[in-house]
């Protein structure tokens, strides 16, 4: 994505996100948003390959933070969020899932 695209994509989340700090990774390829802070609420970060995602993310998050009540019970977190330190971090999904390549046996031999 270019720069002048990326740049009205996240003037256009500022408006739509007013609760949000957005910008676009350069390096990364990748939309963020940072929920500005409110008192008693935790920090949660969002981060999506497409603007839209980013929007989606961000309204599942403040539907989440919602239902969170002080003093009760949080309601599990949406799939893909996962609490770092005091941040709540949602991550853009791979394109592929990593996985470990099966190491090679080594056999011992008998001197």
């Amino acid at each position: 994505m270019d720069e002048i695209t990326a740049s009205q994509a996240v003037r256009v989340l500022a408006a739509r996100l007013p609760n949000w700090t957005i910008w676009y990774g350069r390096h990364t390829g990748h939309f963020w948003a940072l929920l500005k802070r409110r008192p008693g609420v935790e920090a949660l970060h969002v981060e999506a390959r497409a603007a839209a995602e980013l929007e989606n993310q961000a309204a599942v998050a403040e539907r989440w933070l919602a239902g969170a009540v002080v003093g009760q019970k949080a309601p599990p977190l949406p799939i893909g969020v996962a609490p770092i330190g005091d941040v709540l971090v949602a991550r853009a999904p791979d394109s592929r899932p990593l996985r470990a390549r099966p190491r090679p046996r080594r056999t011992t031999e008998a001197m």
